[in-house]
């Protein structure tokens, strides 16, 4: 909650909001600007008129030009503010539009650690929730306040010449509310921002239950799940109802005030008229100047109220937009690396010069290397340490080992969704740290363990990858990888398959991710259990089809299933974070007693006998931290 007290950047942010994104918002902010500078003229003039008016009724005068002078200033001041109004409310909607879109590429491009770090309920709830909130700031906040603080000043200034009496009169009850609405003030933007923080918890922890709901109904916890978010819910009405508090004292201290300083114009403004040391006509023109004072007061309240309020949520879209982005995280941590060795070097007497690219092998560059890699997730025990090994060019490499031991681990830093902690992973001959995200991925495709489906059209689904794709290649991946059927549809390839292709059994959605990497471009490809969720005849089929269609393409395959990797041209095992052999499936069964152990408990060989100690194989090991890849 300390957070929350901070002041955050929410002006700074709301000028860059309005300011610095492009001409055309600049001359929507000096409009704005320049109807709220304007708009006080209006209620200004009119007191004059009246008092004229007053006047002359008892002087028996002509009353026409007056009365038509003051429809005419009425009736302007009608279409000014319809032309104020439009023109806020199109600069707020153009600020809405351009923040959630600036929020929308930022939270697309956050390196995969802060999707770890974050809730995602509580991200998407900055993109709506307090997005929304920014409307109210520019339409109804900022430039309501400007126009307030010039109609008083100009309204005091007017008074003064008209009585000074009763303007003391005035502005001491005024001052009292003044002092009164900033001390409450100063906390609402603390209090609003925790209210939206606990609306972002509350959003997502529903959406955690939502995404589970099936599981939730299996084991019968839904009223379990319901207590849990609306214990959230419970904390957001609290901290709304703390922000009423406040504000429901506000609005009834500016209103009194206004009362009190009405009432004490009347009792002796009144008295002056009957002594005749005032005429009626200043007392009336007074009096409407005094609502061009006090009216502003309780205007500006209800503003500042909407500021403080909007910016706490500014502040929560602003600390997003200040996250590093994928690609700024690696450029400034490999800034701080060769500052780090330039310190290092000018401490040891010699001049950084730029490092020549050693090789053990004069030969071609393997596709990928690892270099005595490490890695652990969030500070926590070491997934990967000391980790080497090679992927030539073209060929089938398998990783396999124990839960835990960091396989799938190694395709994420492959993909760079993380970067090493040590260590150097290079890409044809190319340290990845000296290569764009984008450049990088261009090359590679990859099939999740969990297959993700997208909410979307089968074609939408299938051309993730490859934009351009024709129908006769999307309808060939499809029979390829025996999805065929789903062909037969009514609607072929526009049918809709629901939310996380909830349409679709475990088996298909894997198989559409095969098709969805497949036609992809790539020299690389990554498949993490790719045929866990599929039948014996179907895996079948697709290490045929992987057979068929991978000739000049590099797989590295993680799998827990030996089978499926007894033909590959090397077999990765790894165990406790490190490479504990490599070779083929006969070398391996021979020479590594933990792939011999593996290979027993799947019924890969004739025994589950330790080749080592002649002894009934242990289990095998589960050394290895767990992380968010296993």
């Amino acid at each position: 909650m300390k957070r929350a007290a901070e002041p955050g950047p929410g002006l700074r942010t709301l000028w860059a909001l309005t300011w610095e994104r492009g001409n055309g918002r600049r001359r929507l902010v000096v409009l704005g600007c320049l109807t709220s500078l304007l708009a006080p003229v209006f209620p200004l003039l009119q007191p004059l008129i009246v008092r004229d008016i007053v006047e002359g009724a008892g002087a028996e005068r002509a009353l026409l030009a007056p009365v038509l002078l003051l429809a005419a200033v009425t009736l302007s001041e009608a279409v000014f503010t319809g032309v104020q109004v439009y023109l806020l409310k199109r600069l707020a909607e153009s600020t809405v539009v351009d923040t959630r879109q600036a929020l929308i590429r930022r939270l697309l491009r956050l390196p995969v650690v802060e999707y770890d770090r974050r809730r995602l309920g509580d991200l998407i709830s900055r993109l709506s929730t307090d997005t929304s909130l920014l409307r109210s700031v520019i339409s109804n906040g900022v430039f309501d306040i400007i126009s307030a603080v010039l109609l008083g000043a100009g309204s005091v200034v007017v008074l003064a010449f008209i009585d000074p009496l009763l303007l003391a009169v005035t502005l001491s009850s005024v001052l009292l509310a003044a002092v009164a609405l900033w001390a409450l003030m100063s906390s609402l933007r603390r209090i609003s921002r925790t209210a939206q923080e606990h609306v972002g918890r509350m959003t997502a922890e529903f959406e955690r239950a939502l995404h589970g709901v099936r599981t939730i109904r299996v084991f019968d916890a839904t009223e379990r799940e319901y207590a849990r978010v609306a214990s959230r819910a419970d904390d957001a009405y609290r901290a709304g109802l703390q922000l009423s508090r406040r504000e429901a004292v506000v609005q009834p201290a500016v209103t009194t005030s206004i009362q009190i300083a009405i009432f004490m114009v009347l009792l002796v403004g009144g008295y002056r008229v009957s002594e005749g040391s005032m005429a009626l006509g200043d007392l009336v023109a007074f009096l409407l100047y005094l609502f061009s004072v006090v009216l502003p007061l309780n205007q500006a309240s209800r503003a500042i109220t909407t500021v403080q309020v909007g910016l706490a949520a500014i502040d929560r879209s602003a600390e997003v937009l200040s996250i590093p982005t994928e690609q700024e995280a690696a450029e400034a941590a490999r800034a701080a690396e060769n500052a780090s060795e330039a310190r290092a070097a000018l401490a040891g007497g010699r001049l950084r010069t730029a490092p020549a690219v050693i090789t053990d092998d004069p030969g071609p560059h393997p596709l990928v290397e690892f270099r005595d890699v490490g890695f652990r997730y969030f500070g926590g025990p070491p997934v990967l340490s000391g980790t080497s090994f090679t992927v030539p060019r073209g060929s089938r490499t398998a990783v396999v080992g124990p839960s835990g031991g960091g396989k799938s681990t190694i395709l994420a830093l492959i993909a760079r969704f993380y970067e090493p902690g040590s260590g150097t992973i290079r890409v044809d001959g190319q340290d990845i740290r000296e290569m764009s995200h984008e450049s990088l991925r261009a090359r590679l495709s990859m099939v999740e363990q969990d297959a993700p489906v997208f909410a979307g059209s089968l074609r939408e689904n299938l051309r993730l990858g490859a934009p351009d794709a024709s129908e006769d290649a999307l309808r060939s991946a499809l029979r390829d990888v025996e999805l065929g059927a789903l062909l037969d549809h009514p609607d072929g390839l526009d049918r809709d398959l629901g939310d996380a292709g909830v349409v679709l059994s475990g088996g298909q959605r894997q198989r559409l991710a095969w098709a969805r990497a497949l036609l992809h471009d790539h020299e690389l490809l990554l498949l993490d259990e790719p045929t866990s969720s599929v039948d014996a005849e179907t895996e079948w089929s697709l290490q045929r089809l992987l057979s068929s269609c991978g000739i000049g393409t590099t797989t590295v395959m993680v799998a827990h299933r030996l089978a499926t990797v007894v033909d590959s041209d090397q077999i990765i095992v790894l165990d406790g974070g490190g490479v504990a052999a490599v070779g083929t499936h006969e070398s391996l069964l021979r020479d590594s007693p933990l792939y011999r152990t593996l290979a027993a408990y799947q019924g890969l060989v004739d025994d589950r006998t330790d080749p080592v100690r002649g002894l009934a194989a242990e289990p095998p090991s589960r050394a290895g931290a767990q992380g968010a890849y296993g």
